[in-house]
């Protein structure tokens, strides 16, 4: 028996060396990246964000001015598209709604379907058992 121990702890022993020669000679070590300053890559993606809209807003008027040459063509007037207003209180919110609602024309309304109704099941110690 002492010689199977003294021979597991000669195996064990070899295997530690060979790893830890192996881990410090064989396999690359990953190379340390710069740490990154917040404020720059903050700057970094307000940049993107600004060439992003730029992009955006030339390819819209490339958009619009093809349509305009199309039109041209045939005699038709394409308006640009309108946008919607900013809402900064509830009480425009209201307004606006209003507004909406009173020059709507008369909408068909579904009725709300009704609320199902529970069926017990069990008695009164159902849940006791």
């Amino acid at each position: 028996m002492r010689s199977n121990l003294i021979f597991f702890f000669l195996i064990a022993a070899t295997f530690t060396a060979v790893f830890w020669y192996a881990d410090k000679h064989l396999l690359p070590k990953p190379e340390k990246k710069a740490p990154v300053d917040p404020a720059a890559k903050m700057a970094e993606e307000l940049q993107k964000q600004a060439e992003q809209e730029a992009k955006r807003q030339a390819e819209q008027e490339a958009r619009q001015i093809a349509a305009a040459a199309m039109s041209g063509a045939l005699g038709i007037v394409i308006e640009p598209r309108v946008e919607r207003p900013v809402i900064s209180s509830p009480q425009e919110a209201s307004q606006i709604a209003a507004a909406a609602i009173s020059s709507a024309a008369a909408v068909a309304v579904k009725p709300a379907l009704p609320k199902p109704t529970l069926i017990a099941l069990g008695n009164a110690n159902f849940y006791n058992q």
